[in-house]
């Protein structure tokens, strides 16, 4: 294939993170796509978060341009003068604020991000202007504001090819859809006009493109790809290369969760439920080790206490061979809302170890389907607690083995299949 000038425009990019989660599927994409021959630039928001997560030498192979987000620099100084003064206030004053907040956030439409929308057009129209092949721009949210930035450059340089991809919906669901009905409809505007504008739309998992499909009022079937997230080949093989593991089966099952977790009823990742399960069963019974950034409520450490146990943020590799030391993986969603479509990356790494899948979420989740004929996948609702408990005591009674799924299975899953069909788009 002939050399292209690609640009990829998105929110989150190391190092300007504080979190990998969604912004793994571009890195990797980035990497390939190098990898495959071709000039890749990634347009990103510069925040003050730093850190690599491990990739130093695969990030000094990418041309990364960050453009400072006004707002992220301001978060910054308020935690600061906040940490400086020492005091968070009365109840009352922090209940304004957060009030004043959601109203501020609210009136950002699609959302914070369209403050760095100007800045990140300047870059990627300079980069376009000195392009001397055909250039392909891939906007990838959310946050959703980055897609403006197809839009408008579409008008200025209809030639283009402008993909669009969806890691969650846009207007589909509540999580980026606005409270006032007038911003609302100025935010359900701005999708269409995307969607119609856009060359391709690439999306991660097959409830999105009906949603789509009634923002944009057209039918999407003729530019529209299921592109779903993947597990990494190279850092899997690279695991399985090593000598295995060696389970104590006399000592506690070991149940691993990677990922963010935090408490509240607008989170979506609220592990309350696992701990008060945990809480009903012996304390040597079973061990829940949480790799991520956590926020967690004062006291359950001390209530739980061999049973949970923070391993901390791990660079990636470290991440997929500790995946390897576990007995079961976790995957949660605590909210109805979006959970049709969550299908995360690490749900692809969690099915390439063979270990059992543990979901705990609602009945529609994603992944649910996709994994419904698995033997070692095991669904409870996240409102159940007594199904949890069993759930737990059964798997910590009869350890269950270790299971290679077939290897066209887990090959369909990766995310160089997945990646190829990015290549198809730039390539048409």
């Amino acid at each position: 294939m002939k050399t292209k000038k690609i640009i990829i425009a998105t929110y989150g990019f190391p190092p300007y993170l504080k979190s990998l989660g969604g912004s793994i599927r571009i890195l990797k994409l980035a990497d390939y796509l190098i990898s495959r021959g071709h000039d890749v630039t990634v347009v990103c928001a510069q925040t003050p978060h730093l850190d690599s997560f491990g990739y130093d030498n695969l990030l000094s192979k990418i041309k990364t341009i960050p453009c400072e987000d006004p707002v992220a620099s301001l978060a910054k100084r308020i935690r600061v003068a906040r940490t400086t003064a020492g005091s968070s206030g009365s109840g009352a004053k922090e209940r304004l604020k957060h009030r004043l907040k959601t109203i501020v956030l609210d009136a950002m439409v699609p959302d914070t991000g369209v403050l760095v929308v100007r800045s990140m057009l300047e870059v990627v129209r300079r980069e376009v202007d000195s392009a001397d092949e055909p250039v392909t721009l891939i906007t990838s949210g959310p946050p959703h504001s980055v897609h403006l930035v197809g839009s408008k450059l579409k008008r200025t340089h209809p030639r283009v090819n402008w993909i669009m991809d969806y890691r969650d919906s846009w207007n589909g669901t509540s999580l980026f859809r606005k409270r006032t009905p007038l911003l609302q409809r100025l935010n359900a505007s701005f999708e269409r006009k995307c969607i119609r504008a856009a060359d391709h739309l690439s999306y991660i998992s097959s409830p999105m493109l009906p949603k789509a499909e009634r923002i944009a009022g057209i039918s999407l079937t003729s530019k529209a790809t299921l592109i779903s997230n993947g597990y990494d080949e190279a850092l899997l093989q690279e695991v399985w290369q090593e000598p295995p593991h060696r389970r104590d089966d006399t000592g506690p099952l070991r149940i691993g969760y990677y990922g963010a977790l935090d408490h509240g009823p607008s989170s979506y990742r609220d592990p309350a439920i696992i701990f008060r399960a945990l809480l009903k069963l012996p304390e040597s019974a079973i061990q829940f080790i949480v790799h991520g950034p956590s926020v967690l409520e004062a006291g359950w450490a001390e209530r739980l206490g061999f049973r949970l146990k923070d391993g901390g943020k791990l660079p990636h590799t470290d991440a997929i061979r500790s995946m390897f030391k576990m007995d079961a993986l976790l995957l949660l969603h605590t909210r109805e809302e979006g959970a049709d479509e969550v299908v995360t990356g690490k749900v692809f790494e969690y099915i390439a170890t063979g270990l059992p899948i543990i979901s705990i979420g609602p009945a529609n989740m994603a992944v649910n389907a996709l994994l419904k004929q698995d033997p070692s996948f095991h669904w409870v609702d996240h409102r159940d607690e007594v199904g949890l408990v069993t759930l737990l005591q059964q798997l910590a009674n009869g350890r269950t083995v270790q299971v290679r799924r077939p290897d066209d299975l887990i090959h369909s899953f990766s995310r160089t299949a997945q990646h190829e069909k990015f290549l198809k788009l730039i390539s048409s």
